[in-house]
């Protein structure tokens, strides 16, 4: 994972260097645990639990002054998105090339940076983990490691499961691998991830609904799946005059070919496949509720919502690499070395934000009220007085 780690360094070094909070994860996580204490643990934002944040907020409060917290919050996130790629070097992982799918996690064109190196975002990574522990095959009872890896699963389905909404999406898809290959340890991890479902439905039930100002015509989806799941994908340099038709046509006929050559695969490729399915259509959704379709038309605007999608693209590549030869192999490097040139051309390195002055403020924090600038503007960390 030595690998992971510097490319992490490579693409967001001011998270390392110049640490500061971003967003919700001074504005929500800190300040929350700072006047709630253990009790944000079980806080909704947004709609769902963020177990993983806000553990990351309360061993930074324990581990160190408020000075320090940008800090840790980003080494947690690091630490968190590392482990993350580290599990999918799993032998149970039915897919080849593992170590590759592990480096396409922080390889992936992400030219927003919205996801790398900040927990108010790593919700997106870990998923990726929930996704992976679906297509894993059960623990083998004779194998040394059997609880250990028992426990892992465990872990990853609780601990991803509460943070962000991926349980609920799902949750169909563990239902239907018990359904295609029963198994105790499939069953169980169904029940499980059905009991995080049940805590994250809560929450959800709570969230008011969206505005839902945008109507998503056909023509605006196709531009908004062309472009971010092929040509912010597999193309560095932007094309004058090609229909947004053209590339929505590409996106559809990528996801025929990697269904046909890795038909051999079925089970893994179809919960692969219906993860990305269920996450396009989460994240249509949600973008259904921007006032107006312009932004849409940027291929940075809501670039998260595509992360995974992305990924998993990758990752059925590289297994074409793997099991096919001539020109499916050929296409397949060829579509790779695309990502990987989009990835470096198109904005590798995240530019240093502003610096707030983190430092300076966070004296001031219990000796009065406070309204602590961060980025983006304008977002603040409100704080009372004390605690």
């Amino acid at each position: 994972m030595t690998m992971a780690g510097l490319v992490l360094f490579s693409r967001r070094p001011d998270a390392v260097l110049q640490p500061q909070f971003w967003a919700e994860d001074g504005a929500i996580f800190f300040a929350q645990q700072y006047i709630m204490g253990l009790a944000a643990l079980a806080e909704p934002y947004a709609g769902y639990l963020h177990l993983l944040p806000r553990l990351v907020a309360e061993i930074a409060h324990h581990l160190a002054g408020p000075a320090w917290a940008p800090a840790i919050y980003n080494l947690g996130a690091a630490l968190i998105t590392l482990l993350v790629a580290a599990s999918l070097l799993d032998e149970r992982l039915p897919l080849p090339a593992r170590p590759a799918l592990a480096l396409a996690v922080v390889l992936v064109p992400h030219a927003a940076h919205e996801v790398f190196l900040t927990i108010t975002n790593v919700q997106w990574v870990t998923a990726l983990a929930l996704l992976a522990t679906l297509c894993k095959e059960a623990p083998d009872p004779a194998a040394p490691a059997f609880r250990r890896q028992w426990a892992l699963d465990v872990t990853v389905v609780v601990l991803c499961g509460l943070t962000g909404p991926f349980a609920v999406l799902f949750t169909p898809l563990y239902a239907l691998r018990v359904f295609r290959s029963p198994s105790a340890h499939g069953k169980a991890m169904l029940v499980l991830l059905l009991v995080v479902l049940l805590l994250q439905a809560q929450a959800l039930l709570q969230r008011p609904p969206g505005a839902g100002r945008l109507a998503m015509s056909a023509p605006v989806v196709a531009e908004v799946l062309g472009r971010r799941l092929f040509e912010g994908l597999f193309v560095p340099v932007d094309v004058a005059g090609l229909p947004a038709s053209a590339w929505f046509a590409a996106y559809v006929l990528l996801l025929a070919f990697l269904a046909w050559q890795l038909r051999g695969r079925r089970t893994v490729v179809a919960m692969l496949l219906g993860g990305h399915a269920v996450i396009v259509a989460a994240s249509l959704v949600k973008l259904h509720e921007v006032a107006t379709p312009l932004p849409l038309m940027h291929l940075t605007f809501g670039l998260r919502y595509f992360y995974i999608p992305q990924v998993i693209l990758l990752w059925l590549l590289v297994a074409v690499v793997a099991d096919r030869r001539g020109v499916a192999r050929a296409l397949a490097l060829l579509l790779l070395a695309g990502a990987l040139t989009t990835a470096v051309v198109r904005e590798w390195q995240a530019r240093p934000a502003p610096d707030r002055q983190w430092a300076r403020w966070s004296e001031q924090i219990g000796q009065r009220a406070v309204s602590i600038p961060i980025n983006p503007e304008p977002w603040t960390v409100e704080l009372p007085a004390g605690r």
